[in-house]
């Protein structure tokens, strides 16, 4: 089998019934520029890849990736989360691709990894992470199988999904209602993301512990509670709020600073009374090495779409359990990350992650959706990873031109 073409295919329909908050003034999610005052002035979110219409739905513009083959099977992975993988897959990775053979994915790997040196990090990570996940797909697909059983079979038939909430309003009712609402869907674990950070002071700070505690109230004692961050506050801020937040017992409190700093992770790693978790912006098995020395985390968070792949983030992977730590794949791509975990044990991945808004959004093209049921998600059963397009969905279409 040889790979033929090397095609990013844009894709235009209209969500009825979307699943995302795009552009809701009530959610304002505090992100790394808010270290100071002075750096971000505008909030809410804001989605450039879906459009609000008039009539109330809305327009919905997706990249997914496809690597053709002589063979008639093509590996499709999607969407892709940003504008710039595309451009370094056209530029750099095509090129390497054509002609060669897709069963030879640890060549492959290895010959983008050395061909693209300054790509060892970021966006031109992903690229080369999209590239390899569509390679796994077409193996599988190729043998007919779903992708955990060429990772060496299911040891998890079925793995414990906690909600990730980003999106979701902050206001009080709007947090109870919600809490509420994923109890009865069968979640039993949840995470929610912070509004505050240094620059909002004191009263930014009795604002996020005055959430844990509503969360923890309408929770209840038996549901797992998590806090994420996102790179947005610093080691004075994140030792002086965590014993505040300790009282509700809390699994873990994600990004609490940025990526780079893996020795101010390690210092809270030790010193905060809340565990640790981070990765989902490192990449790689030698980043994770860095991490995984220092005793940065207590939980890691690699993306298979993101950190190298599926075959870098198994290898990943086994360097988390070699040093008897654990982790919880950053699920960008739920049918992806379901495959991945549930190849291990729960020794080394617990639980998966669910977005709950951008996880329905990302999905909305697939033929085959992969979403938790009663709190648990399963792999799918379908050959490959399971990312092909539903048609039926795609109002218009074109393919960008390299």
């Amino acid at each position: 089998m040889k790979i033929t073409d090397v095609r990013i295919r844009t894709l235009v329909g209209i969500d009825e019934k979307p699943g995302m908050i795009y552009n809701n003034q009530k959610v304002v999610r505090v992100a790394p520029t808010d270290i100071h005052p002075e750096y971000r002035k505008k909030k809410g979110h804001i989605s450039v890849t879906h459009v609000p219409q008039p009539d109330g739905t809305y327009r919905i513009t997706q990249n997914f990736l496809l690597v053709e083959t002589d063979e008639g099977i093509t590996g499709t992975v999607g969407p892709i989360s940003n504008p710039m993988p595309p451009v370094y897959i056209f530029t750099y990775l095509k090129p390497i691709l054509i002609g060669q053979d897709p069963w030879d994915v640890q060549r492959l790997w290895d010959i983008m990894y050395r061909s693209c040196v300054n790509g060892r990090k970021g966006e031109n990570m992903q690229a080369i992470s999209y590239v390899d996940c569509a390679l796994w797909d077409i193996r599988a697909k190729a043998c007919g199988l779903p992708l955990y059983k060429l990772l060496g079979g299911r040891v998890q038939k079925k793995i414990r999904a906690y909600a990730n909430t980003a999106g979701y309003p902050q206001d009080p009712e709007s947090i109870v209602a919600a809490v509420r609402d994923l109890k009865d869907r069968g979640f039993t674990a949840i995470k929610w993301g912070v509004s505050y950070g240094p620059a909002a002071g004191d009263a930014g700070m009795k604002q996020t512990v005055e959430t844990v505690r509503l969360l923890r109230e309408t929770a209840g004692d038996d549901m797992m509670l998590m806090l994420d961050a996102w790179s947005s506050w610093d080691v004075p801020y994140t030792l002086r709020i965590a014993p505040k937040l300790a009282e509700y017992d809390l699994a873990w409190i994600e990004e609490p600073v940025m990526p780079d700093l893996v020795e101010s992770y390690a210092y809270l790693n030790r010193h905060s009374p809340v565990p640790i978790s981070g990765g989902e912006h490192e990449y790689t098995r030698w980043g994770y090495k860095g991490l995984l020395d220092a005793d940065a985390c207590a939980l890691y968070q690699p993306d298979p779409a993101w950190s190298g792949g599926v075959t870098e983030v198994d290898k990943i992977l086994g360097l988390i359990s070699a040093y008897d730590r654990r982790a919880s794949l950053h699920n960008s791509l739920p049918g992806l990350g379901v495959h991945m975990s549930c190849a291990w044990p729960t020794s080394v991945v617990p639980l998966a992650e669910y977005l709950m808004l951008v996880g329905e959004a990302s999905q909305y093209f697939l033929k085959t959706p992969c979403r938790p049921e009663d709190g648990y998600f399963a792999p799918l059963e379908t050959p490959g990873i399971g990312l092909d397009i539903d048609e039926s969905k795609v109002d218009e279409s074109f393919f960008l031109e390299a």
